[in-house]
């Protein structure tokens, strides 16, 4: 099982210059935890997960008048197509992050939540108990 394999293929992505209220709207009508900010080029510039949102609106601060540049984390942790399911944990582990990019020469591939890499983890140790 690899990146690739475990990832959303069909995901939604943030313009740098989307008002965050634009960015709110889509986590809320697409049921998504965090989006990829991207430039016009569709290079990943950072995230904005609900935590972002959630501390966003507690400093009192304008949806409308701010983009997703302004707030968007951007430590971006990416990662290959090829990488292997323990890598993606550890990367998980090591960065403290719910959320995995999956890029090939700076192309998002495919998008990878912590609940996905608990699902192939689940999935790997069924095949395994059935081979084994």
């Amino acid at each position: 099982m690899n990146a690739l394999s475990i990832a959303t293929k069909r995901f939604h992505t943030a313009l740098v210059d989307d008002s965050i209220a634009l960015v709110q709207e889509l986590l809320s009508s697409q049921n998504i935890s965090f989006v990829p900010v991207v430039d016009s080029c569709g290079k990943c510039f950072g995230v904005i997960s609900a935590k972002d949102l959630l501390h966003f609106h507690h400093e009192k601060r304008n949806a409308i008048a701010e983009h997703a540049w302004e707030i968007c984390t951007h430590k971006i942790i990416e990662v290959h197509p090829l990488a292997s399911l323990e890598q993606l944990v550890e990367l998980v582990l090591e960065n403290a992050v719910h959320h995995l990019i999956v890029t090939e020469k700076g192309v998002i591939k495919g998008v990878i939540s912590s609940v996905d890499v608990i699902r192939a983890m689940h999935q790997s140790h069924m095949l395994a108990a059935q081979v084994g």
